[in-house]
């Protein structure tokens, strides 16, 4: 899964993500799951703010 190497973690816990609502962008198409580039750049950016 390209997110969990994204995000430096693992496919567990971005599923655990999605279900929680925590990740934005997400779209499923049948068993798929789908997330918007700009969507994540945004949240990674926005949670590298959040630490710093």
């Amino acid at each position: 899964m390209e997110v969990a190497g994204i995000l430096r973690t693992s496919a567990k816990a971005i599923y655990a993500m999605v279900e929680r609502g925590q990740l934005p962008g997400v779209v499923r198409i049948g068993r798929r799951l789908l997330l918007h580039q700009s969507a994540l750049v945004d949240f990674v950016g926005r949670k590298s703010h959040d630490i710093a």
